[in-house]
């Protein structure tokens, strides 16, 4: 887990309090790299820059995050 704490992925999940051991545990290999590359690819990293210093950021409010249902999810399995 130590690796996904300096991509933005990473940065998002810690911003929702979500433990990175466990989504990495409860995501399939091929998940985790195709939200890794959705990430990479998005037109909203400067919005994601902005709200990641923000650190806590609500998962109703993700709107501009290219997996934001696969995280909203994750926020309330992991509640």
């Amino acid at each position: 887990a130590g690796q996904i704490d300096k991509l933005r992925l990473g940065k998002m999940l810690g911003a929702l309090g979500i433990d990175p051991d466990a989504y990495i545990s409860k995501e399939r290999a091929v998940d985790l790299r195709e939200q890794m590359t959705r990430c990479q690819a998005s037109e909203n990293t400067d919005t994601c820059d902005e709200r990641l210093e923000q650190k806590d950021i609500n998962a109703d409010s993700i709107e501009f995050w290219n997996n934001e249902k696969t995280l909203q999810e994750m926020t309330k399995s992991l509640k």
